[in-house]
């Protein structure tokens, strides 16, 4: 007696044929913790992991036999981003991924409930009002026990300019460049800080300074 295949791995509720080269009757070793399996040969893997063994009986010699290892692994979930950093306000969205069995479904939360922001069903995440570092939990619906964890810091906006100083003549100009951090944003808008009479800038950076001399203030 012959089985086919030999080995293989199957996800938790999942299923897998398999052949034989005579007429057989099929069972699986370990009773029903360990699967089931129809007379057609068709086998369906428990919803819990471990090594289980798939056995082909002659129908013509109980004596012959024939056995297959089946390998059914544990439920896993996984998070496409397990660290990020945003703004007040801000959004991001996270992705999961169940392996392990054929019931991929997950469910969303935020471990600090509302005050460390909201998640979506569909994995969009908004950050709260308030500064501090909060967590994203992914749960598996086919095993509760498996999570997977993000974590979030919500943190102040910083904006630098470079260069940060300069010197020109009456009418002179440059072109500044502003950095945004910890913002998915980081758009910016510019400003003279004494208005025209401290000269004027364009949206995308390039000062020109009045036909005065002072001091004068670009603002990001």
């Amino acid at each position: 007696v012959s089985i086919t295949p030999s080995n293989a791995t199957v996800r938790q509720g999942d299923t897998l044929s398999f052949t034989s080269n005579s007429a057989v009757n099929w069972t699986v070793q370990e009773g029903a913790a360990g699967g089931s399996i129809t007379t057609q040969g068709i086998y369906t893997a428990p919803k819990n992991a471990g090594i289980f063994h798939v056995v082909a009986t002659s129908q013509t010699d109980s004596s012959k036999s024939a056995t297959a290892t089946v390998s059914v692994p544990e439920v896993g979930i996984s998070l496409n981003q397990t660290a990020v950093t945003i703004d007040i306000g801000n959004q991001f969205t996270f992705m999961a991924m169940v392996t392990g069995t054929v019931n991929t479904a997950f469910s969303w939360a935020v471990q600090e409930g509302a005050s460390g922001g909201n998640i979506t069903s569909s994995g969009v995440y908004t950050a709260p009002g308030t500064h501090g570092t909060f967590h994203v939990i992914a749960t598996s619906q086919a095993d509760s026990a498996k999570t997977a964890s993000a974590t979030v810091t919500v943190a102040p906006v910083m904006v630098s300019v470079v260069p940060p100083g300069d010197v020109l003549g009456p009418d002179g100009s440059r072109l500044f460049a502003a950095t945004v951090t910890t913002s998915l944003n980081t758009d910016v808008t510019w400003k003279v800080q004494e208005g025209a009479a401290g000269g004027a800038i364009t949206s995308g950076g390039q000062y020109t300074a009045p036909n005065n001399t002072g001091s004068f203030h670009v603002v990001a």
